[in-house]
């Protein structure tokens, strides 16, 4: 069974409203971390929220209640935050998930194989 790493995230993109072409930034603060990148691709910009997070069931909730989740880790970061949690309720790409580290047995780890996973 995969153990839960105590981290969680959102990502979705947004047009590129700061201009970053094949660029990025990256805002720290207590348990949480908001980093943007600009591809390349014409006015769109990734967005991604980490945060700790004590447990993996918001992986399992409404997006509703991950959106929440996110707004409230966020609530006293400044800069470009407040814009971007905003437009994660617009985003048509929203997704959410949790950072996990898979359980491997010594059988499991000795030989080849692949565990595909995905929604």
């Amino acid at each position: 069974m995969p153990r839960h790493l105590g981290l969680s995230g959102a990502g979705f993109s947004t047009p590129d409203h700061l201009g970053l072409e094949r660029s990025g930034l990256l805002q720290q603060g207590p348990g949480a971390v908001l980093y943007l990148f600009g591809s390349g691709a014409p006015n769109r910009l990734t967005v991604g929220f980490s945060f700790a997070t004590a447990s993996p069931a918001l992986d399992r909730c409404s997006r509703d209640e991950q959106e929440n989740a996110v707004r409230t880790a966020f609530s006293g970061f400044g800069g470009e935050a407040p814009r971007l949690l905003e437009a994660m309720s617009e985003a048509d790409d929203f997704c959410f998930s949790e950072e996990l580290r898979p359980y491997v047995t010594r059988n499991q780890a000795a030989g080849r194989h692949a565990d595909l996973t995905g929604s």
